[in-house]
Parts: C-alpha cells; structure tokens; sequence
C-alpha cells in the first residue's frame, strides 16, 4: 500500500476529506480532491468508502468525480 498524503488524512473514524464531501454532496469539492490523488478506495471504520456513501446519497455527479469525471483520474492504492 502507498503511504497516505495530507489529502487522505483522516479523522479518528477513518472518514477522509473526501469521505466527508461524497456524503455532502460536494462534486467540485470530490473532484479537486479526486485530482489531488486523494484515493478513491479509503475506507471508513465501518467499512464505506467514498463511492458507497455517494451511492447512499444518490449524487450522480459525486459518483462521476469519483472516476475522475470525463478524464477517469483517481488514485487505487493495491
């Protein structure tokens, strides 16, 4: 696994910033952090991770920064 950046730091239930803005339905916010590497496939205490919260929200456009938007960015860590 990648060593986490300042974009993916996260709170002390493993919510990241990016977490935070998918729930609040923040697609610009999502895409900066999206292109700022932040990764996509974080996941919280609980186990959900951006993508699922966005779903939960039902955010079209949350869910489409995610992949990056048109440019299909965003970072996996494996």
């Amino acid at each position: 696994m990648a060593a986490a950046s300042a974009v993916d730091a996260a709170r002390d239930d493993d919510t990241t910033a990016l977490m935070c803005a998918a729930m609040k339905d923040h697609d610009d916010v999502v895409a900066v952090l999206v292109a700022a590497g932040a990764a996509v496939d974080a996941s919280s205490h609980n186990g959900k991770t951006a993508l699922m919260l966005a779903l939960l929200e039902g955010d079209d456009d949350v869910v489409t920064a995610l992949f990056g938007g048109r440019d299909g960015g965003g970072r996996v860590d494996e």
